[in-house]
């Protein structure tokens, strides 16, 4: 067994984290945490719990390391700093960024946790503009010493260095491909479809990394964000 003692890892179903915790279970041998974060605002939550659970079935078929119980919690519990605001607001006057990695943060210093895993990878079609106000040299780990780097001081970051291409290759060649073919990423499904639209769902297709995945008719994705949008139709 590997001598490290317990991994944590945000977990959330997609690829990208799945990818670790399969990888840490099964090649690496290391006890696993999970940590799950609720947003209120996703309507993906209920699709993700579920998937992660089908997921946990296989593994514990297959692991001789421990897949422990999920750690929950609820982002609406931890209000953001000025501080982690600032930062923020920084990095979002000069580029997108994901809205998540404030809220992440807040709860990661309200938490005291240093080293969690974030499973950001390397994007096959070019690094995002935000890590490289975030990243000293992209896809190296190390943070820039600035107050936008300091979002992310509470993270490391293990695939840095892997496209999602090459994590599907590597769960291939050790048996987990099965389990990685179940992961979730669209944040706004309709029924048991994913969207197309939302930007988990634009960057699966950029990727190619969508097979298994079916998505839901443009003119219906359409109709639903449109109900949606009006009242017509609950978010839930």
């Amino acid at each position: 067994m590997n001598g490290e003692k317990v991994r944590r890892v945000l977990w959330t179903g997609g690829l990208d984290s799945t990818f670790r915790v399969c990888w840490s279970l099964l090649v690496d041998r290391v006890d696993v945490q999970p940590i799950y974060v609720i947003d209120p605002e996703r309507r993906s939550t209920q699709r993700e719990l579920e998937t992660m659970s089908k997921m946990r079935g296989l593994l514990e078929t297959r692991v001789t390391a421990k897949l422990l119980p999920t750690v929950i919690y609820n982002r609406a519990d931890f209000p953001v700093p000025s501080h982690i605001q600032r930062a923020f607001e920084k990095i979002r006057r000069k580029v997108h960024i994901g809205s998540q990695y404030q809220w992440l943060a807040a709860l990661a210093e309200a938490l005291g946790w240093k080293d969690v895993e974030m499973c950001l990878h390397l994007e096959a079609a070019g690094t995002a503009p935000w890590k490289d106000l975030v990243f000293a040299e992209w896809p190296s780990p190390e943070l820039r010493d600035s107050e936008e780097a300091q979002l992310f001081r509470y993270w490391s970051f293990p695939l840095l260095h892997l496209t999602k291409t090459e994590m599907l290759e590597e769960a291939r060649s050790h048996g987990f491909e099965d389990i990685l073919r179940m992961r979730w990423f669209c944040h706004r499904p309709v029924g048991a479809l994913a969207c197309g639209r939302c930007t988990p769902c634009r960057q699966a297709r950029q990727e190619q990394s969508t097979l298994g995945v079916k998505f839901a008719p443009a003119p219906i994705s359409w109709l639903h964000r449109t109900l949606e949008r009006s009242g017509l139709l609950t978010s839930s």
